[in-house]
């Protein structure tokens, strides 16, 4: 197994230890924003009302919201629409004064309406083409914002391995853990659902992607998943051989849903315990629920097959929709078997999961397994259709 250091990365947020250090012209200043310098010195980040601890602001309006039977008021979920959250966490920041893109009306043109620019308070029409077709933006540079930039405010570029930028970082991050939701046109939607899609490998059709949210852990959660990932990195040297720090990949996760988390306007996380989707949303993988009754012993299973992972999304109430879960795997020096051993509870001395794979004797289609919590995190929500 691995063993963990405390050695920090200089170059990362001397509090969160995720983010990169915030830089000022020459200026390196040793935490990633104000949210993290104002916890560090032990204060809670500005805000307009004492009651309510809340990040710097992402707009000049702000206010809270305690009103616990707000019609549609989420406390795990943020929709930013425009230029602020719609259905915001209870007792959190509500920024106002924005309007829903979707919802911004049209310049009636003779014989034509020209829609504004879906960047947030962008007021320009977006380009038409020789063919009189309409796209959503305005420029080159505003698509590439709206499609790759920061999935709350797209106002913004994101901070890589985040997909937030620097200010809207700070608030979810802050109420964590959550879920965001990623907005249809954009390339992370688009990434997820591609994925889903292409790794459907059983004979019965893929079903539609219907909704997809960003999944956003405590920074204390990927905080252990960025050391563990470093420290695996370090000892196999992957990037040296063209692949992923610490041969990270992207793995699928099929679970039983007590609740309907995911559905139409169902954004909560539920306090039943034995939801299995939200905990692992709320606290990611726990081994210690592992039964140990896998081909490959007392491990955590994942896929690359969607198909596969299906068989195990199990819905307990009725719903339209199933829900599977998109992780981030820290795969280091998989051991590849073909044959199981229920026996199994690390990977071989020198290696750092399992490599299950496919055989006219063994599995049908692959899986990976790891042995130690901080080797997996969840990182998408998907809700798809249930299969025919």
């Amino acid at each position: 197994m691995t063993q963990k250091s405390s050695s920090p990365d200089p170059a990362k947020c001397d509090h969160c230890k995720i983010r990169p250090r915030y830089t000022d012209g020459d200026v390196v200043h040793p935490y990633c924003g104000k949210g993290c310098a104002s916890l560090a010195k032990g204060k809670q980040p500005a805000t307009g009302n004492a009651s309510t601890p809340t990040s710097p602001p992402l707009s000049r309006s702000i206010t809270t919201n305690t009103d616990e039977t707000t019609p549609g008021a989420s406390p795990n979920v943020l929709r930013f629409n425009g230029s602020g959250f719609a259905n915001p966490p209870r007792n959190s920041i509500i920024l106002n004064n924005w309007t829903p893109r979707h919802n911004r009306a049209s310049v009636q043109q003779p014989d034509t309406l020209i829609p504004f620019c879906w960047v947030p308070e962008c007021f320009n029409r977006v380009y038409v083409g020789k063919n009189g077709a309409t796209g959503h933006y305005c420029s080159k540079a505003h698509m590439k914002l709206g499609t790759y930039g920061c999935i709350c405010c797209r106002k913004a570029p994101v901070i890589d391995p985040i997909s937030f930028c620097q200010s809207c970082s700070d608030e979810v991050f802050y109420m964590a853990p959550l879920i965001v939701e990623v907005p249809t046109d954009h390339e992370r939607y688009t990434s997820v659902a591609s994925q889903f899609k292409k790794k459907w490998q059983h004979n019965n059709n893929c079903p539609e992607v219907r909704a997809i949210y960003k999944i956003v852990s405590t920074i204390e959660s990927l905080e252990n998943f960025e050391q563990y990932l470093n420290l695996v990195e370090a000892k196999g040297n992957f990037m040296a051989q063209g692949k992923t720090r610490g041969n990270e990949n992207r793995r699928w996760h099929g679970t039983t849903r007590n609740c309907n988390i995911g559905d139409k306007g169902e954004t909560d996380f539920c306090q039943d315990s034995s939801c299995s989707l939200c905990s692992i949303m709320k606290s990611s993988f726990d081994l210690s629920f592992s039964m140990g009754t896998g081909m490959f012993g007392g491990g955590i299973y994942t896929s690359s097959t969607t198909s596969k992972s299906d068989h195990f999304s199990r819905n307990v109430r009725a719903s339209e929709w199933k829900a599977m879960l998109l992780n981030k795997v820290v795969v280091g020096k998989g051991y590849r078997m073909t044959a199981g051993d229920t026996t199994m509870m690390s990977p071989p001395d020198g290696y750092d999961s399992v490599l299950a794979e496919a055989s006219d004797s063994g599995l049908n289609y692959d899986e990976l397994v790891v042995y130690d919590n901080d080797a997996i995190r969840p990182s998408y929500l998907v809700m798809y259709d249930v299969p025919k």
